[in-house]
Order: C-alpha cells, then structure tokens, then sequence
C-alpha cells in the first residue's frame, strides 16, 4: 500500500449547498490513521455550492476539488472522481448522504487491514434508508440478505446493493470496470456492478449497524426515466442474460410491477395514468 496516499473520498455535487459541508464533515469523523484525500466533483453547480467548497478547500488541507464548466450530469461527476482519484482505495458518497464515524474503519477490518486488501474486492454494508417522503427510516441489512450468495446472476436480476454511499473498493481494479454509464442518469450503479462482476470483481458485506445514512425523497426521482434507464441496462447486458439465462422479459416485469408501482404508490404521482396507459406499468 502506498504511504503517501492510501485512500481517496469521492464526493459527487451539484447544487448542495446545504448538505455538501455534512458530508465533509462526516468524513473528516472518520479519523482515518492513513494519509487520504477528500476529492470533491463540482458538476456545474449554479447555486453558493462553489463558494461552500472553497470555503471547505481552505479550512481543510486534504480537501481537492475539480470542477465541471457546465453541468455533465452525475454518471460524469463519478467518472471524473474515479479517473482524478489519486489514492489507492476509492470510497465515495454522495453530497446529501453521511457516514456513521467508524465505516472506514469496519470496513478494513473486515480484511485484516489496510495493507491486505485484494484487489478485486469491494466491500459494502448496510445502510439506515431514510424516506423523507413518508417521513421513516429503516436499517436495509444487505449483509444478512446476501451472504455469500451474492453474485451476477443476481445482479442480472435487478438484485442489486447500494455502492454510491459504502462502496470501498481498489482504485485501479475499479478503473478496469470503466466509466459510469453517461447514457444513464439513473440505474448508473446497476450496470456498474454488472460490469465489476464481470471482470472478476466480488463483494462482502460488513454486518451489523449500517455503515451510512442515505436520504432518499421521491420528489427528485422520475419514475419513467428511471424505467427507461433500467430497461437501457438490461438491454446493454443482453449477452449476459442469455449466458447466464436469466429471462429479460421476467426482470422487466419484475422492475415494473415491484419496484415502480411501489414507488409510484407511495408518492401518489398523478403521472401514474400516463404510464399505464402508456403500457409502461
């Protein structure tokens, strides 16, 4: 492992003035005994994000920022985050989303430490999902649920774990998998983790209390931009399916029927009569 710079924090932002120092500040808690660096995308933000992350830049010395001219969207944002990392492990986080104080540190511990970590590895965890559109918040517990049995087929699936907010992975093997999707504003992570398993990539899973917070509002999610980038994903990796025979037709109505319904139900949006009789739901 490189001394000089062990670990890189990616942050992806645009427009989050009010979340970005949060979640600075939620690593900088880490306490991290390794030299690392908090490198930070500005995607064009148009709001006072600027000035809050020169603020930030200034106060703290291992905070980097790159800035986008003009908003590129957030496939971009990680792409750019994972080509300018500069330390050999890559964790990133989104701007709104925390992590819980000693998250880095589980996660080394779960491979005997830092200098032990394989390359193809990444490793996940749990997360406390927060729904600010019916105001709860639950601990999704991805290592219970997938043990040892999480592989691509179930990726193909659609069974796919969060990696924006706990993913810690090798910055090189990661590079090997390719940039995010630009085509996919949403469902970016799926394809990225059918392509990581695809390399030989594998992942574990840290037990126990959730490694992060992720906020999740309905309000900012386009139930048919996300169809329709779910469906792109399944078509990409159409040569997958067939190896691995997995029914394309059943995952979409899978994705259809469980996933948009209830995301759909639960925001009651009024655009639910288009998509039916659309033929989209």
């Amino acid at each position: 492992m490189n001394d000089e710079l062990a670990m890189t924090i990616g942050i992806p932002v645009y427009n989050e003035q009010r979340h970005i120092s949060r979640a600075v500040m939620s690593v900088r808690a880490q306490n991290l005994p390794f030299a690392h660096e908090i490198l930070i995308v500005d995607d064009g933000s148009t709001d006072n994000t600027p000035i809050v992350l020169d603020e930030l830049r200034n106060r703290f010395t291992n905070v980097r920022v790159v800035r986008h001219p003009h908003n590129k969207g957030r496939p971009a944002a990680r792409s750019t985050l994972l080509q300018e990392a500069r330390g050999e492990l890559f964790a990133m986080l989104d701007a709104d989303d925390l992590w819980y104080p000693e998250k880095i540190k589980r996660q080394i511990e779960l491979v005997g430490g830092i200098e032990s970590f394989p390359e193809n590895l990444m490793i996940c965890g749990n997360i406390l999902f927060v729904d600010h559109t019916i105001r709860k918040a639950w601990v999704k517990d991805f290592a219970k649920a997938y043990t040892d049995s999480y592989n691509l087929r179930r990726i193909l699936q659609s069974d796919n774990t969060p990696i924006s907010q706990v993913a810690l992975a090798n910055t090189e093997f990661l590079r090997k998998v390719g940039a995010f999707d630009s085509r996919l504003s949403r469902a970016q992570d799926w394809d990225f983790l059918i392509r990581f398993f695809s390399v030989g990539g594998r992942i574990r899973f840290v037990p126990g209390q959730p490694l992060a917070l992720f906020n999740f509002r309905a309000e900012n999610r386009n139930p048919i931009e996300i169809l329709k980038c779910m469906d792109l994903v399944i078509k990409k990796h159409g040569h997958l399916y067939n190896e691995f025979n997995v029914d394309q037709r059943a995952v979409q109505k899978q994705i259809r029927t469980n996933y948009i319904q209830k995301f759909i139900d639960k925001k009651k949006n009024p655009i639910k009569h288009f998509m039916v009789m659309q033929g989209l739901i």
